[in-house]
């Protein structure tokens, strides 16, 4: 699978509110996040901030242990559940991928993904976060 049908498989299955469990990098879950008022930190004006559909990186234990990091601690996060839970699609992931992926973290503590995102280890001790491209969220909330 080539790394753009790889990015739109899992961007499908996302959409599908379904999680993608990538083999050996880790899996995304799309959560529910029920609409809220917030506020402009220029003006302090209440502002509404519709429901909306975020995905959710967790690292694979392979994946942390080959870097040499630790996961971020999401401990005490309030997320809601989605309204229904569908099963994960599971994808098999290219050694060539993972390898490149390993390599780039190794070598440049970063390594990203065109069309999904980008791991980053930050910080010492060292920690793996995932940012996910820009494009991703706007196509879960359609």
């Amino acid at each position: 699978m080539s790394d753009s049908a790889f990015v739109e498989a899992v961007m499908d299955a996302l959409c599908r509110r379904r999680c993608a469990i990538v083999t050996r990098l880790g899996m995304f879950s799309p959560r529910f996040f029920k609409p809220y008022e917030g506020r402009n930190p220029r003006t302090g004006a209440v502002v509404p901030v519709p429901e909306k559909w975020l995905a959710v990186w967790e690292t694979a234990a392979a994946l942390l242990a080959d870097v040499g990091a630790a996961p971020i601690d999401h401990e005490g996060e309030e997320i809601d559940e989605p309204p229904t839970k569908e099963p994960a699609t599971t994808f098999e992931v290219a050694p060539a991928l993972y390898d490149r992926v390993l390599e780039d973290l190794r070598t440049q503590r970063r390594a990203e993904v065109d069309g999904l995102g980008a791991w980053v280890i930050r910080s010492s001790p060292p920690v793996l976060q995932f940012r996910a491209d820009p494009s991703v969220m706007p196509a879960m909330n359609r």
